[in-house]
């Protein structure tokens, strides 16, 4: 322990190497030993909680930055506010670590286990929720290993990691037993051969599918701009009739493919939305998923009360919103309209926006529409007159376990991902949201269609398997029957259970902090 600053550092970079898309997933299991080394060098030096912050906090920075860097294309300033954000959440865990080591001896070395749960299972859910990072996701790239997420989601991934890290750490200090570590490390790898070949006799039960997903490949720092909305609508829907015919149950395209925003109330007399109505007219049999942008008014005098995102127009009397919207068409059907509810801190919507809401200059351009955007306060179903049923996960979304359990547990057929990962340009970003796709098809059993404007689209199976992937920044169309699952998964009946417990059982540790506190103040 000559050095602690060689610890901090190398625990950020091995677990930026053990990162999808790089294949060295396996360095994770020693990733944390570095940061778990200075915790304990901590206590048992008498080191302060400030001393091991900084050298903790170096560490996840280093994670952080060498995992996510590609944030930088779109917005240099809001990617370092988000690098600085999200590593100090990610220090909580081994800080609350030190102060229960320090305080209360009874089972504390498993306390870290819950603590990184915990952290995690509020990372998915608070205003500025960004849990790209979460440690499940290590595995996306090689889902044979992870089978089992259709019982315990990402958090399952995590808790195996952590405690791996942990249980390496104390057979080196005497304190576990080696067969006790390798039947931690073997019966997950066991269980997810076991569901792989099961599921993989199941893959292609059900209804088929016949589907088209469109890959317009659209500069979205210039095409956009460059082109009428019109113009791109044309071309787009001249690409989805090369390749629609009669036997086509769903053609879908990315977010954002139809540009221009329109009001939403009116789409009757948007002239982008009526030639794409007329495809549904010559093929009366099929149904159409796109993204687009759109909008809606607020007119105060005639009691319609603005959202807290709303903003406001030259008429202080008139707000309106701003969507980033899944449409979904049919003959003969009014068309129905999903706004992304999961939006990307500081690009979609600032974070606690009565207190921050000055930073909005500085959002990252990620998603198909910046700024702080409307969002639908439930999921919705596309649903054909034949009872197949989809939904749509816009961009982002699609990292977010249990929200989309919130689609599928209305028994849908199949999951339908649309995104424009053109931001990031030709870095590990858009393969790595490719790759946490297919934790999403596990968790569910469900086929996954996933159209993504500049690359890759594709289509996933049940077992995280993914097949025709598109090369990226390529126009192109691709095909293929998918099967119909409706039957839920354990996942998706009861959500986020780890995450729950883990909460409560840090609160507990925490409690036994200020029990012990109280004690020795007393004394």
């Amino acid at each position: 322990m000559q050095n602690p600053w060689l610890w901090s550092i190398g625990g950020g970079i091995l677990l930026s190497l053990s990162w999808p898309p790089l294949p060295f997933f396996f360095l994770v299991f020693i990733a944390l030993l570095p940061w778990i080394k200075l915790v304990h060098f901590a206590k048992n030096e008498h080191k302060s909680l400030g001393w091991l912050f900084l050298r903790i906090y170096i560490g996840v920075f280093i994670w952080n930055l060498l995992t996510t860097w590609w944030v930088w294309f779109a917005s240099p300033e809001g990617s370092i506010a988000m690098f600085i954000a999200n590593s100090l959440l990610l220090c909580i865990p081994f800080l609350a670590y030190f102060i229960t080591l320090k305080n209360v001896q009874k089972n504390a070395a498993i306390s870290l286990l819950f603590y990184f749960l915990a952290i995690e299972y509020f990372h998915f859910r608070w205003d500025a929720a960004y849990p790209w990072l979460t440690l499940g996701h290590v595995f996306a790239k090689f889902p044979i290993m992870v089978q089992w997420y259709e019982y315990t989601g990402v958090l399952g991934g995590t808790l195996w990691v952590v405690l791996i890290n942990l249980s390496i750490y104390h057979v080196f200090t005497g304190k576990e037993k080696k067969l006790s570590l390798l039947l931690k490390t073997i019966l997950p790898v066991v269980l997810s051969v076991v569901l792989y070949g099961i599921e993989f006799q199941k893959k292609t039960d059900g209804k088929p599918i016949n589907t088209v997903i469109i890959q317009p490949n659209l500069d979205p720092y210039n095409s956009k701009f460059e082109k009428a909305p019109l113009e791109i609508t044309m071309e787009l829907m001249e690409q989805i009739d090369k390749n629609t015919d009669s036997n086509t149950h769903f053609v879908i395209s990315p977010e954002t493919a139809i540009p221009g925003s329109f009001e939403i109330q009116n789409w009757m007399n948007e002239s982008k939305i009526m030639h794409f109505k007329s495809l549904c007219a010559k093929y009366p049999k099929t149904a159409f998923i796109t993204g687009l942008e759109t909008h809606e008014f607020y007119n105060t005098n005639t009691n319609s009360k603005p959202t807290l995102t709303a903003r406001r127009t030259d008429d202080t009397t008139l707000f309106y919103d701003v969507y980033n919207t899944a449409g979904f068409f049919y003959n003969n059907v009014p068309p129905v309209f999903y706004h992304k509810s999961k939006l990307v801190p500081g690009v979609e919507k600032m974070p606690f926006p009565k207190t921050l809401g000055w930073l909005e200059d500085y959002a990252i351009n990620l998603g198909g529409t910046s700024g702080s955007l409307g969002s639908s306060k439930k999921p919705l179903i596309f649903t054909r007159p034949d009872s197949i049923s989809t939904f749509a996960l816009i961009c982002y979304e699609s990292i977010f376990g249990e929200f989309t359990t919130r689609f599928t547990n209305q028994e849908v057929d199949f999951i339908s991902i649309i995104t424009n990962d053109g931001w990031w340009g030709n870095t590990f970003g858009y393969k790595q949201h490719l790759y946490y796709g297919s934790l999403r098809a596990i968790e569910n059993r469900k086929w996954i269609a996933r159209s993504a404007n500049t690359g890759i689209s594709c289509f996933i199976n049940p077992l995280g398997e993914i097949t025709q992937a598109t090369n990226w920044w390529e126009k192109q169309e691709i095909k293929q029957t998918i099967y119909s699952k409706k039957e839920a998964t354990f996942y998706q009946k009861q959500g986020d259970l780890i995450g729950i417990i883990s909460s409560i059982v840090s609160v507990l540790f925490f409690l036994g902090v200020v029990v012990q506190v109280k004690t020795k103040l007393k004394k």
